[in-house]
């Protein structure tokens, strides 16, 4: 990895944008990313079920999966705040088949979504492009994450148009509510092709 950034080489609390400087970093980067996800996940049919799920829009299957992945594998330290999250679904969702790498906080709509997916360009024709919100509540009942899965998160990206612009047959918009090891999704197709 490397940034175009020379102006002030030693100052770490300047976010700079990087970039892979060349195919073959670039899949060693592919390759270790996904195997760390791999790992985070599980194992490869766990991650596979959580990826057929979401671009099926199958929100119960895609919940008991997260869930699975929940319980299985980050300790309560490793999830202190949407961010942290935030993180975990980027890396879950980083070699969605037929996707190109997850796009973090891009603006589409209205807003920055958290979470964007757009099928790779000779799959638009039959794959949906994904927008996904993210929140994080504290001390949430089942009932209550599910109600701000829907109201709040799938409410957001609907509200400012989440996935517009996007290519892909359709799109899927997705909210996902995070408590604890819990965590409750609720999704919507917002156009078709």
């Amino acid at each position: 990895m490397t940034t175009d950034d020379t102006q002030t080489p030693n100052d770490s609390a300047i976010e700079r944008r990087l970039r892979v400087p060349n195919l073959e970093v670039r899949r060693l980067f592919q390759r270790e990313l996904l195997n760390r996800s791999l790992r985070f996940a599980g194992a490869r049919a766990q991650l596979d079920r959580l990826h057929r799920s979401l671009v099926s829009a199958d929100q119960e299957a895609f919940v008991q999966s997260l869930f699975t992945i929940l319980r299985t594998t980050p300790s309560y330290h490793d999830l202190r705040s949407e961010r942290d999250y935030h993180v975990l679904m980027l890396g879950l969702l980083y070699a969605v088949p037929g996707y190109r790498p997850a796009l973090s906080n891009r603006e589409s709509g209205d807003g920055r979504c958290d979470v964007l997916l757009e099928p790779l360009p000779e799959r638009t024709a039959e794959l949906p492009a994904i927008a996904m919100e993210l929140k994080r509540l504290v001390g949430a009942d089942d009932e209550a994450l599910a109600k701000n899965a829907h109201d709040v998160a799938l409410g957001q990206a609907k509200r400012l148009g989440y996935g517009t612009g996007l290519r892909g047959n359709g799109a899927w918009l997705w909210g996902v509510s995070f408590c604890g090891k819990h965590a409750a999704a609720a999704c919507e197709r917002v156009r078709q092709n």
